[in-house]
């Protein structure tokens, strides 16, 4: 099976996940797009990572105030990862936890999961196997009542699960999201 092959297969099965919770019950809160890049950081190359997200609501949700929500949340995300050299399909899958105000004009997320990158071996770079350990913390603030404006940083390694060489990779990711219902 090509890399292409694998890829496109990569990003079908993200989808489903995405179309398979909804079907489940559980609702789209936010959808948007990152960009982020590793610069700055320890890298043998510099990486850009271009990413779709959704946010689905989990059925968890406290408000210990009437000016403070926490609130569970499942985040998929289907995306390129490239260099100068390649490129490859990335997709992640992580559950996490949204802390806000009453109004949620300003929220902090974070969230842990697993990511998937079929062809890990880019240029310089090799991430040891496909399957990859992510985590990652964000915040951001509300634009319009639709619309939210973030940042996150995003850490993925394999967490020596192929052998001593861990490669791990920082990224850097600005976030724009379109939030569904009002508020």
């Amino acid at each position: 099976m090509s890399h292409h092959s694998i890829s496109l297969l990569t990003t079908l099965c993200c989808c489903l996940a995405v179309g398979h919770s909804v079907a489940a019950g559980l609702s789209a809160d936010f959808v948007g797009v990152r960009v982020g890049t590793n610069a700055g950081d320890d890298a043998r190359s510099d990486l850009r990572r271009y990413d779709i997200v959704s946010q689905l609501k989990l059925p968890w949700r406290w408000q210990p105030k009437s000016n403070f929500n926490i609130a569970s949340h499942l985040e998929v995300t289907a995306g390129l990862l490239h260099n100068d050299d390649d490129s490859s399909v990335i997709a992640s899958v992580s559950p996490g936890v949204r802390f806000s105000d009453g109004k949620e004009r300003f929220y902090a997320d974070i969230s842990l999961g697993l990511a998937l990158i079929p062809d890990y071996k880019l240029g310089p770079e090799d991430f040891g196997g496909p399957v990859q350990f992510t985590y990652g913390g964000g915040i951001g603030f509300r634009l319009h009542e639709h619309l939210l404006l973030g940042y996150r940083a995003q850490h993925f390694s394999d967490a020596w699960v192929y052998g001593k060489e861990n490669r791990g990779v920082d990224m850097h990711m600005l976030e724009i999201r379109y939030r569904f219902g009002a508020r």
